[in-house]
């Protein structure tokens, strides 16, 4: 299958304000950016292909053992190490969510079920998944928050689905991505888990919370030793490079609170946006992160539109089980919330007009 993502303004010839990929509005700190520079600098050595110093930061911060975290090229690459690692298996997962799952377990020929999720249940992960968790499952994916729709899953139905893959010895892989970013209390942080149920794999990223996408940096959490084995064994020795290495540190480091930081501005901002889009009439789905997912119902070209304008934003039209008029936009800043906004008004105006003008 062909994935797409949120954030190739590379495609473009002019620089566009960009909405398609989900960052923190407060951006990279200078400490990161500081930290990657001195990286290069020492990029004429290979990089620790342990990635030592970087999991020991990590293993501070997390309050786990070192040996319970793997490093790797972002998400797309731990999630190649892991398919590759479990093997051939049946796989179940959301639809609409993140594109790499489905990419990923393909290529090591693992058999893919869907649970989809419903517009008329605001896209909501219900009890009815329960149903769908059989004895040759494999492996069970859950992004938490999802992407793109931004939504959570109630605590209670995850832990009874955890319970439910320690009794059948299934793999859980927790997709927590943007937790940094999410609302306190939004989701049910399961890494207490880890020792207890070794089934239970719990995926990471600094890419969103500190904005350092093209820095490609992200680690898994498990307590499954085997299989920790078998992910480090599945990819090239140097996972992370020397600058990404160095930014990641300085993250945990010398900006612990960056995520934080960021949070009232996420909410304030959300909340602006979620109003102002449903006064033009959108229909917006409830969010607790940085993004907000919405539909433009019959408006298939709006990012097309937004382009004319020097805005990206990022259509779901690629997303298994959405139409082409559903739209994630990131929280940005209120100026930049703005610009966006004016756009959007202008085009819709623009509509009017057409229609008003267009014979009978």
């Amino acid at each position: 299958m062909s994935v797409q993502h949120g954030g190739n303004v590379w495609q473009f010839e002019t620089k566009l304000l960009d909405f398609s990929a989900s960052l923190s509005p407060l951006g990279m700190p200078q400490p990161v950016a500081e930290a990657a520079i001195r990286g290069v600098t020492d990029s004429v050595h290979y990089p620790d292909p342990d990635c030592t110093q970087l999991r020991r930061a990590i293993s501070e911060r997390e309050s786990v053992p070192m040996d319970w975290i793997f490093c790797g090229n972002g998400a797309a690459d731990l999630l190649d190490r892991l398919a590759h690692g479990l093997g051939s298996c049946h796989v179940l997962t959301l639809a609409p969510t993140f594109g790499e799952y489905e990419r990923s377990f393909r290529s090591a020929h693992s058999k893919i079920r869907y649970f989809y999720l419903k517009a008329e249940q605001s896209f909501q992960v219900t009890e009815k998944i329960l149903s769908f968790l059989h004895p040759d499952l494999g492996l069970l994916i859950l992004c938490n928050p999802n992407n793109p729709t931004g939504q959570t899953i109630d605590p209670s139905l995850l832990g009874q689905i955890l319970v439910w893959c320690a009794k059948t010895n299934t793999h859980l892989l927790l997709d927590e991505s943007f937790l940094d970013l999410t609302d306190d209390e939004a989701c049910w942080n399961l890494k207490p888990f880890l020792k207890e149920y070794p089934q239970l794999i719990l995926l990471r990223s600094l890419t969103k919370s500190y904005c350092m996408p093209g820095l490609r940096l992200g680690y898994l959490l498990s307590s499954n030793q085997a299989l920790l084995s078998k992910i480090k064994s599945g990819g090239q020795p140097w996972a992370v490079s020397i600058p990404a290495q160095y930014a990641g540190i300085a993250a945990l480091r010398d900006c612990p609170n960056w995520p934080e930081q960021a949070k009232p501005l996420i909410q304030q901002q959300r909340t602006f946006l979620k109003n102002a889009l449903e006064q033009l009439h959108f229909r917006v789905f409830d969010s607790q992160v940085n993004y907000l997912f919405f539909q433009a119902p019959g408006q298939t070209d709006l990012r097309e539109k937004l382009l004319q304008q020097g805005i990206l934003i990022r259509s779901c039209a690629s997303f298994r089980g959405l139409g082409s008029d559903f739209y994630r936009i990131a929280v940005r800043t209120e100026e930049e919330n703005q610009q966006l906004l004016t756009a959007l008004s202008s085009i819709l105006n623009e509509r009017s007009d057409t229609a008003w003008q267009t014979p009978l």
